[in-house]
């Protein structure tokens, strides 16, 4: 009995998510982890050594008039400065997730691949213009190549034991069969099995060595 092996890949099918901005939310928002990190140590210093001393001058100051000019235009400088690290920060997290989804993306079809190849289905791995981790589509390919040889080699090693295998059933259903035959095509399937990389370690290292030359 044959048992199906590993056909080429197909073309991938583009994933349905795939011209979406957000396509692995929890994975592209801890993308923007490293501006709000930016964003609090800039504050911190924007308060700690720029605003509290420039407080404490108009505060300092003995005019009233020259203090309350001093504290408006300190007031709208503030504001200014609020609404410039609102954009900025607005366009920096915008951009993170833009650029998180070059590889989001990528990811969700590997982890896509991983699975089919998983289950025994024959994968396709493709980046697009501008993605990340190209180099992972010669990878899932020679793994597609590797799981079809080995479908191929275990669908060989079970035609070349069936064979001997039920010639000794049907003799052993219908007569005695002398013990001499019997041990003579078990060691026969025995010799089939060791030539086997699966069960031969030797034979491993001279398929390697065979397919290195």
């Amino acid at each position: 009995m044959s048992q199906p092996t590993f056909a080429p890949p197909a073309a991938a099918r583009p994933s349905p998510k795939s011209r979406s901005l957000l396509v692995d939310p929890a994975l592209q928002f801890r993308a923007t982890v490293p501006v709000a990190v930016v964003l609090g140590v800039f504050s911190l210093l924007l308060v700690g050594y720029v605003l509290l001393p420039l407080h404490k001058e108009v505060n300092g100051e003995p005019d009233p008039h020259v203090q309350a000019l001093m504290g408006g235009q300190l007031a709208a400088v503030q504001l200014r400065i609020m609404i410039a690290a609102v954009v900025a920060t607005f366009w920096a997290a915008l951009f993170a997730v833009l650029q998180s989804a070059s590889y989001a993306r990528p990811l969700l079809r590997l982890r896509s691949a991983l699975s089919d190849l998983a289950n025994g289905v024959p994968a396709a791995f493709e980046t697009h213009r501008g993605e990340r981790f190209q180099e992972f589509g010669l990878l899932v390919s020679q793994l597609n190549q590797k799981m079809d040889r080995i479908g191929r080699r275990n669908r060989d090693l079970l035609l070349s034991v069936h064979g001997p295998l039920k010639y000794l059933s049907g003799r052993l259903t219908k007569e005695d069969v002398p013990q001499a035959e019997v041990q003579a095509v078990l060691k026969e399937v025995v010799t089939l099995l060791n030539k086997s990389p699966i069960i031969s370690p030797s034979a491993a290292k001279e398929e390697g060595h065979a397919r290195a030359n």
